[in-house]
């Protein structure tokens, strides 16, 4: 609960960083809607009666509707975008949350305007006929009942938040990950950061970010004899292909922090050899088998490994020239380089490049969950920005309410 505080106090700088000022589709965001108040406002200017309050108290009145109904339309909008993963692409957090405060802040000076319209003084002015006591109490206290009523429209664009649960994505995902557990995993970098449990941090924060759709499967190395060709293990059954970690989950999420804090906890876990081919495969089959049991709209693979295979000399082919392979996965294979060294020096790293596959570097905590963030972005809720609008709406919403009339003074 911390974390997600913090992200959200953080949020707007955030924001602020992945802002660029410099594309017109943020300034039509920030000023569209404000466009649209003011058409609004016309229309309903249009269709109603001028208030025997006077043409100034009826303008105030359409631009506080207006505002607070653009707000709304706003708010159904951005919650759409965001369960749809609009702001993974688009990075419009700021303008959007820029033009709804504006809005809201329009509404609220209109509504602190009219609210000067009821007070004794003005009301009598307005009016502009002689009243008995009794009658301008009467008034008086049918003008404050109106102004109540008025404010009840403060709380409608809270009503849209309900449209998160109406078109939340909740079609199921698939995330396959395999960690290289080989010892060289736990040899301390020249960075002062030990990849296995740079890596384990990562996926503890990966995993808790994921949505409530998403389920995860992990496969590490371990132990024990190791076929040297590629084409033989191809060819080889899940159960012919034994030693190999694979962990799933479907919703709790418990269990899986839990299981990866256990991760090479000690030496004798960790393997001897990168057989990173092998358990590529042995993870692809263990995924293929829960993708039948359950329809999967999304399904990627992530490898994280420090060098890819080093028991496997020849890589005369590679997991793309496989139908199987190419057709469970598609293109949402990617793999994080915890090395320094570039493709061109580690064989495996170029095959996966010829293949189209994703590669990123993750040599330290920083780069690591970067890499981690930007390849399973739509798989992941960030809730700083719904986060944000619903502490802007809170803020307007509260301070409205305290705006009164006092008629009998």
């Amino acid at each position: 609960m911390e974390k997600v505080l913090d992200d959200i106090w953080l949020a707007p700088l955030v924001f602020w960083e992945n802002t660029d000022f410099s594309n017109p589709g943020f300034w039509l965001h920030l000023l569209l809607p404000l466009l649209g108040v003011w058409g609004l406002a016309w229309l309903l200017l249009r269709f109603q009666k001028s208030d025997k309050l006077g043409r100034k108290f009826t303008i105030e009145k359409s631009v506080f509707l207006a505002a607070y109904g653009i707000a709304t339309v706003l708010i159904a909008g951005y919650c759409i975008n965001w369960s749809n993963g609009f702001y993974q692409v688009d990075r419009f957090e700021l303008a959007d949350l820029f033009a709804l405060s504006l809005c809201l802040l329009i509404g609220s000076m209109s509504l602190m305007s009219l609210s000067k319209n009821y007070q004794r003084s003005n009301h009598q002015n307005l009016i502009g006929q002689p009243l008995s006591r009794s009658e301008e109490e009467d008034q008086l206290l049918a003008a404050k009942g109106k102004f109540e009523q008025l404010k009840k429209y403060l709380i409608v664009p809270l009503f849209a938040f309900s449209l998160l649960w109406v078109f939340s994505n909740k079609k199921y995902q698939l995330v396959s990950f395999v960690l290289d557990t080989s010892s060289s995993m736990g040899v301390e970098s020249d960075q002062g950061e030990i990849p296995l449990e740079t890596g384990k941090r990562a996926l503890r924060k990966t995993v808790l970010e994921l949505n409530d759709f998403t389920d995860v499967i992990i496969t590490t190395f371990q132990n024990g004899d190791r076929k040297n060709n590629i084409d033989a293990i191809i060819n080889s059954s899940e159960s012919s292909l034994k030693g190999y970690n694979s962990f799933y989950y479907g919703e709790e999420k418990t269990a899986m922090i839990n299981y990866i804090g256990t991760i090479g906890e000690d030496e004798e876990d960790l393997s001897d050899y990168s057989p990173v081919c092998e358990v590529v495969w042995k993870n692809f089959l263990f995924s293929q088998k829960q993708g039948e049991e359950r329809n999967y709209e999304t399904i990627s693979s992530v490898l994280m490994t420090d060098g890819g295979d080093n028991k496997i000399v020849e890589l005369d082919g590679f997991f793309c020239d496989h139908p199987a392979y190419s057709d469970f996965f598609g293109t949402n294979v990617n793999i994080i380089n915890l090395n320094f060294y570039s493709s061109d020096d580690l064989p495996f790293m170029a095959k996966a490049e010829e293949c189209g596959y994703g590669i990123e570097m993750g040599y330290d905590a920083l780069t690591f969950n970067a890499a981690l963030d930007h390849i399973l972005g739509d798989f992941k809720r960030n809730w700083s920005f719904i986060g944000w609008l619903v502490i802007i709406c809170l803020v307007f919403m509260f301070g409205s309410f305290f705006i009164n009339v006092k008629p009998f003074l």
